[in-house]
């Protein structure tokens, strides 16, 4: 069951420590945030600055034609970058969007990022947004943006899940544009029926979660949805294959219904900013199903995921 925000808990009540009313050390707290924020350094097409703007008729703007990577970073290193890098590409050529930098100026200008917004664990985002659409917009460019700022560690037990219906993709099926809202709005409406994540479904069959992909165990064997129903090819997902491969854990892509997942053995998503987080309860129309606590699988995967 969903646990309701206690309005009385951000009244003014002592300190253990001072005398500081908590709501100011809220408010405090949250303009520091804000404030940070304000402050962010963005590389912007190979120039570090705390703004950066795009033209308001370029077509990333306009039509959402653009791609991106989002990047976990650890201790201050950002994590599985060549895989980010070579993915962006990638999806980058689907889309017809050049990229007009080398990977060296790409990790260079990371660098710059995370060191000059102090980034020690937290998310960094690459964009690459074309200028062009053939009406509103003639100058055949690519802006190319880098941000980052710091943020809390997942959640990775217990998460609790909801379904929805897919996006429909089209042609570019698999590839992670910046026309994203369908996706983070399946999310949001999943915040306020107070789960963690989304699970999406193409005609009843699993696709993927709304920032993840999905995978569940059945007898020690692990299985996903095949990238034909239009899950993104993923770093995560990709991760997972190797690492399953390495501990000799057998792996299959398979249609499957989302009633398959009530009596798995274990079920988890993976994304590459956030690493494997195990689901707990499925939320189906107006009950939960509880899902096994011991996850052998998913236990071995976020231990050799924390050590990287």
């Amino acid at each position: 069951m969903a646990v309701e925000p206690n309005e009385n808990a951000l009244k003014e009540q002592p300190s253990p420590c001072c005398n500081f009313p908590m709501a100011s050390l809220a408010h405090f707290i949250a303009f520091s945030f804000a404030f940070k924020l304000a402050l962010m350094a963005i590389w912007h097409n190979g120039t570090l600055n705390e703004t950066a703007s795009i033209d308001a008729s370029s077509a990333g703007l306009l039509l959402g034609w653009g791609v991106f990577t989002t990047i976990g970073v650890k201790n201050g290193r950002p994590l599985w970058l060549d895989q980010h890098l070579a993915r962006l590409r990638r999806d980058a050529a689907r889309c017809d969007i050049p990229i007009p930098f080398s990977d060296d100026v790409l990790r260079d200008g990371l660098t710059a990022v995370l060191s000059a917004n102090q980034i020690n664990n937290g998310l960094a985002r690459l964009t690459a947004t074309r200028r062009d659409d053939g009406r509103w917009n003639i100058n055949s460019a690519t802006d190319i943006t880098l941000l980052a700022l710091e943020s809390p560690s997942p959640k990775t037990n217990s998460l609790r899940v909801g379904f929805a219906p897919a996006p429909s993709q089209g042609e570019l099926m698999g590839v992670k544009t910046t026309s994203y809202l369908p996706y983070i709005w399946s999310w949001r409406q999943a915040q306020k029926c107070g789960w963690d994540e989304v699970i999406l479904l193409h005609n009843g069959l699993i696709v993927e979660a709304a920032r993840s992909s999905i995978f569940w165990a059945k007898e020690g064997i692990l299985q996903t949805s095949p990238l034909s129903l239009g899950a993104l090819d993923g770093i995560g997902r990709s991760l997972t294959f190797e690492w399953a491969k390495t501990n000799g854990i057998e792996i299959q892509t398979v249609e499957a219904p989302a009633r398959a997942l009530n009596a798995c053995e274990e079920v988890f998503l993976i994304s590459a900013a956030t690493g494997p987080r195990a689901i707990g309860t499925l939320c189906v129309s107006n009950h939960e199903i509880s899902l096994p606590t011991t996850n052998p699988i998913f236990e071995g995967f976020r231990a050799w995921w924390d050590s990287q």
